[in-house]
């Protein structure tokens, strides 16, 4: 079952599949900025960069084994959610600040390349 990906931020725990992708994966956290080798929707790529990506997210059903099968990923890679995680007031309002903060960021550091 396909559902269409609208809103961005989608709840902890809900299970999506990648576009191109063939593993279905469960969001575990947002707004991940790794350094080093790094898991992403296309493969191992290493990260030297400031980079922040949207989503972490642990292989579905068998979660996190060990901390290599991390994956990190951005909205726009999203195909389909297959399960959506719990919804609740508490998330839709983390939702929005994760996206006001997001906003500020992105200025900061465009303030930054400009310099």
């Amino acid at each position: 079952m396909k559902n269409e990906v609208k809103e961005k931020y989608l709840p902890i725990g809900t299970v999506v599949k990648l576009i191109g992708g063939k593993a279905v994966l469960m969001i575990t956290g947002y707004c991940i900025k790794p350094l080093g080798k790094i898991k992403g929707p296309k493969g191992e790529i290493e990260n030297k960069e400031d980079t922040y990506f949207d989503y972490s997210a642990v292989p579905y059903p068998a979660g996190m084994m060990n901390t290599d099968v991390n994956v990190v990923f951005n909205h726009e890679n999203i195909e389909a959610v297959l399960y959506m995680g719990l919804e609740s007031e508490i998330q839709k309002e983390y939702s929005k600040f994760l996206k006001e903060e997001m906003k500020k960021m992105d200025k900061q550091e465009k303030k930054e390349e400009n310099k």
